[in-house]
């Protein structure tokens, strides 16, 4: 496996400007807030385990994300459940991950 290979599994779980997890109990800090109703409805102290989220959005479309105050597109995010732009857990982003780590897995 090439190095370049694991570049998006860094991205998404440490090598950002907030050195937040991306992905849901993984890392020291990862976010907990995200917008994803199951997790929501169950009243849990913290997320599913394994969701990966959607992140900083440079054109936010929520009424959270879009009092965010503007900056460098790296730095729009609020880990807050109503900011679907920025949290939301989507299969397009959540398949390539289980992809990516099947991959990763098989050597």
């Amino acid at each position: 496996m090439t190095v370049s290979a694991t570049q998006p599994w860094k991205i998404s779980t440490i090598r950002n400007c907030f050195n937040l997890s991306g992905v849901t109990q993984l890392g020291s800090k990862s976010f907990h807030h995200l917008h994803h109703r199951p997790s929501a409805a169950e009243n849990n102290a913290a997320p599913w385990h394994g969701l990966l989220s959607g992140g900083p959005n440079a054109h936010p479309v929520d009424r959270v994300a879009a009092l965010l105050p503007k900056g460098p597109p790296m730095q729009m995010y609020k880990d807050d459940q109503a900011a679907y732009s920025l949290n939301e857990i989507a299969i397009n982003w959540n398949a390539p991950l289980v992809f990516l780590l099947a991959s990763l897995n098989a050597g």
